[in-house]
């Protein structure tokens, strides 16, 4: 953990010293700079198709918006399920890149790039860091049959970028 010295005061018969984290500065820069984060943090917006007998896939978003400044996600995160687990999923990005998390603790987050093959259930991130910047992107999830190679289920969703900076849901 990292501590800045914010202040100290001498008196004849002590020392005091108060400390603050990077992360707590951080965070209340994010609360000052986007007075919206805080509703950021509100019911998922869920995502859902019902494709065939054999697929019914669901997109939910936990965060309503995403803005790069929330440091306790990596990207804006997508969890994907489908009741017939016996499918393998493909999650492509129009932009940005696909990250998911992976290690003992799931604490090392590795990228995929624009398209990403995960078992589910999964949650992955999407993040707008890219070059050149984004500003939108087109999330796709495809569920295809292991015993056709075609597919079973697809779900799409459009994010966007506010005037404000936060990424959701269009």
């Amino acid at each position: 953990m990292i501590k800045t010295q914010v202040m100290r005061t001498h008196s004849p018969s002590k020392v005091k010293s108060t400390y603050v984290t990077a992360s707590s500065i951080l965070l209340a820069s994010a609360f000052i700079l986007w007075p919206n984060v805080p509703s950021a943090i509100s019911p998922s917006a869920c995502i859902s198709t019902e494709s065939d007998q054999y697929s019914s896939l669901q997109i939910t978003f936990p965060l309503d918006k995403y803005a790069m400044v929330m440091s306790s996600v990596p990207g804006f995160p997508i969890e994907i399920t489908e009741e017939n687990t016996t499918f393998p999923l493909t999650v492509t990005a129009s932009s940005g890149k696909l990250l998911v998390m992976e290690g003992l603790t799931g604490n090392q987050v590795r990228s995929s790039g624009t398209s990403l093959e995960v078992k589910q259930p999964s949650t992955i991130y999407w993040s707008p860091l890219a070059s050149p910047p984004v500003s939108e992107a087109t999330i796709t999830v495809t569920s295809q049959a292991l015993y056709s190679n075609s597919a079973a289920g697809s779900a799409s969703v459009h994010i966007v970028q506010d005037h404000d900076g936060f990424y959701k849901i269009n």
